[in-house]
């Protein structure tokens, strides 16, 4: 016995290390993601009352929620337009003189739900992203990069979340354009593949971020050209890869030391924003963890809320925060509402030399891919077929023949298809 025993706890520490360097890509189930999804966002709805201007309470809950197409009230909405109109006119326009990013974030709330941030109680917030100053050698800058490169990121963001023109230059001052941004943005990209508010160490929340802003300019025609679109890809690929390299085991991140979950909630937004699954694709998932499963050590049962850490750091507690709450939801609204749920209802039915491919049509895929292969693992003889309705027919077949068939949805998103998980795999002899 104690020989058998031996045996079995060498073979156990064999495949220990022989897996270790393994990344399975599995994550977390989507039933597991859908229950606390649903549960979030009815803590966020719940608990935030009645959203206000602000980091907290405020214009997140109305992004993540407006993103997810949560069924808010229309008073609801009403009375956060009207607290948006009351602080803009309090202020007579002017919400900050230098951080641009007060701006910002209420353009892309307002722009979420349907509504034009040029005219807020009769002030149009969004011509503020074109202001400009001098420095001390008398260079003019734009005050939206005042704050850094968080403050261009976000400018980028608001004028493209409700596709507002860039405003027209006062006498005397440069005029803003997407591409000047995008370019600036590239300006900062560090040897070491991301990018970070200072310093030459990729942060994960800025890299993140960062990718999640550029990757409309991946695509020529928003970029501009073909030749800053390239620059623009090339500087993405980059910072993917440095995003990938920080990945933990758990498939969580740490930013300054802190395993915690707002990284992992910028993360998932990034791999979204570029049609990559950040709960199926490798490029995030370590040890069989993906970065889905890595915010989902953070949910909180009990309330529906997230922690922001798990364990206590000064100042920190784990416990439900709403920052992280907030974060945590229209992230997983980012991952819900760009990759299609896993295709049901499969049906297959046969003729000699073809077989036709029914299945239940999903809300979120603009596509479908269905796949016909010799074997279980659909590499012999396999055959790929597209299609936009959900029904094809793949021919050409040999009778007598077992084939295998699955099916996946995808959506379109910044020239990437972002696929969804196969369906249950249905085997069918000719």
């Amino acid at each position: 016995m104690k020989k058998i025993l031996s045996m079995v706890l060498t073979l156990s520490m064999i495949l220990t290390i022989t897996c270790a360097g393994f990344s399975t890509a599995y994550g977390a189930t989507e039933s597991e993601v859908n229950e606390k999804y649903q549960k979030c966002a009815d803590y966020i709805y719940n608990t935030v009352t009645e959203a206000s201007v602000g980091t907290l309470g405020g214009e997140w809950v109305i992004y993540g929620l407006g993103k997810a197409g949560y069924p808010m009230s229309d008073e609801y909405l009403a009375k956060y337009k009207a607290n948006v109109e009351e602080y803009t006119k309090e202020h007579k326009g002017v919400l900050h003189k230098r951080k641009y990013t007060e701006y910002s974030r209420i353009i892309v709330a307002y722009s979420t739900i349907g509504l034009d941030a040029t005219n807020v109680a009769g002030y149009n917030l969004v011509e503020h992203l074109g202001d400009t100053y001098k420095d001390k050698d008398g260079k003019e800058k734009f005050w939206v990069s005042w704050q850094g490169i968080n403050g261009t990121i976000w400018a980028l963001r608001a004028l493209d979340a409700g596709n507002y023109k860039e405003p027209i230059a006062k006498p005397g001052q440069e005029q803003v354009t997407r591409q000047k941004l995008v370019k600036d943005i590239l300006s900062q990209h560090l040897a070491s593949g991301g990018w970070a508010l200072w310093g030459e160490i990729s942060d994960p929340d800025i890299t993140a971020m960062t990718i999640e802003c550029l990757a409309p300019y991946t695509v020529a025609k928003k970029a501009g050209s073909k030749e800053l679109a390239a620059k623009v890809k090339k500087a993405v690929k980059a910072g993917l890869k440095a995003l990938s390299g920080m990945q933990k085991e758990d498939g969580g991140y740490d930013s300054w030391g802190t395993m915690n979950s707002e990284s992992c909630a910028q993360t998932i937004c990034a791999a979204s924003s570029m049609g990559i699954n950040p709960n199926t694709d490798p490029m995030f998932i370590k040890n069989g963890k993906s970065v889905i499963d890595g915010i989902l050590n953070f949910y909180d049962s009990p309330t529906g809320g997230f922690r922001h850490i798990n364990q206590s750091v000064p100042g920190f507690e784990p416990i439900v925060n709403q920052m992280a709450t907030e974060q945590a939801y229209y992230a997983l609204a980012a991952y819900k509402t760009t990759f299609p749920e896993i295709i049901k209802d499969v049906n297959v039915t046969k003729s000699a030399s073809k077989i036709t491919v029914d299945f239940k049509e999903d809300k979120i895929g603009t596509g479908y891919q269905i796949k016909v292969a010799k074997d279980a693992n659909f590499k012999k003889g396999l055959k790929t077929l597209t299609v936009s309705q959900n029904r094809g027919e793949v021919k050409k077949l040999k009778k007598g023949t077992t084939y295998y068939v699955k099916v996946r949805g995808f959506k379109k998103i910044n020239g990437n298809k972002a696929f969804g998980e196969y369906s249950e795999t249905v085997k069918v002899v000719l």
